[in-house]
């Protein structure tokens, strides 16, 4: 027996709202405003459950967003427990393989990195790595993007030297697939002079990173964002390194570009601000030390000579 036109156009209608309702708090996060994201949200998975049943596709990804506002909010144990819940309905309605499913375990990851569960996000990721590697292949853009999220999960747990590897495999097949000079290719390639920095290699930090600026200058301008961003790196290295004048000279360059360019409040030039001034610190407690050791030196009885 055929479905009636009216039921029909009425299931239709009512997925349409639905959809619009979901692209609402969508939006709402898009905008930072999480709290209202959380009650329409809540409000949405309620509907959605209702019309469309527990299980369907369209549910699962009302209380996916849902998941997300809780994490905006910081409210991680609750979006842990939703993106764990919506890991397993895909896996049981779509099989452990299937993209949906291992988005949902990568969303999952992000938010256990998130609360700290360094370990366990880890894991996580090279689960969705080995499955995209499996299915898409190396080179997808999604399975990159995993190489990626693991890489820096690695990063986030103190592991630079292991993250190295990774950043460099990812940063040598995007210049075979995207080309040399394509964003993404010298994004990667600042994210492993980032991870030698952390592992205080700071010689081939140093080099990588004065090649990442020249390149992205070259190709995206002066001004670009990722040119500011890898500048900042780039001081950042020779703090490290304890060229303080050096990097203090480059951190207020960024943080005046920054400033114009970006204004006053935005995340980056705030970041500029904080760099400058723990330079600023730095470069003031080696003073101080370098002073109190010439004092000590002064006060003290020589050393006779035998």
């Amino acid at each position: 027996m055929l479905p009636n036109a009216d039921d029909v156009v009425s299931s239709e209608l009512i997925k349409r709202a639905l959809a619009a309702r979901h692209w609402a708090v969508r939006h709402l996060l898009e905008a930072e405003n999480a709290t209202r994201a959380i009650e329409l949200g809540q409000r949405l998975v309620k509907d959605t459950e209702r019309l469309l049943g527990t299980h369907h596709l369209d549910t699962i990804a009302a209380r996916n967003t849902l998941a997300y506002a809780y994490e905006s909010a910081g409210q991680l144990d609750v979006a842990i427990a939703l993106f764990e819940s919506n890991a397993e309905e895909h896996q049981q309605l779509l099989g452990s393989n299937h993209p949906r499913t291992l988005a949902s375990v990568n969303n999952l990851a992000y938010a256990h990195q998130s609360a700290g569960h360094l370990d366990h996000a880890a894991s996580l990721f090279e689960s969705v790595l080995a499955g995209r590697t499996r299915i898409l292949g190396r080179t997808h853009p999604a399975t990159l993007r995993s190489r990626n999220n693991l890489a820096g999960a690695y990063m986030a747990a103190g592991k630079a030297d292991e993250a190295i590897p990774l950043f460099a495999s990812i940063a040598a097949d995007r210049a075979n697939v995207l080309g040399p000079d394509h964003p993404g290719t010298l994004r990667s390639r600042n994210n492993v002079a980032g991870a030698y920095r952390e592992a205080g290699k700071l010689e081939q930090a140093r080099a990588l990173i004065e090649a990442v600026v020249a390149d992205t200058s070259r190709v995206l301008g002066a001004e670009h964002p990722d040119t500011l961003t890898a500048r900042h790196n780039l001081a950042a290295v020779h703090r490290s390194a304890h060229r303080t004048q050096h990097a203090i000279e480059l951190f207020k360059s960024v943080l005046a570009d920054r400033t114009r360019l970006l204004g006053p409040d935005h995340p980056d030039t705030v970041s500029s601000q904080e760099n400058l001034a723990e330079a600023y610190e730095f470069q003031n407690s080696i003073s101080r030390s370098i002073t109190g050791i010439q004092e000590t030196v002064a006060q003290t009885p020589g050393i006779p000579d035998t």
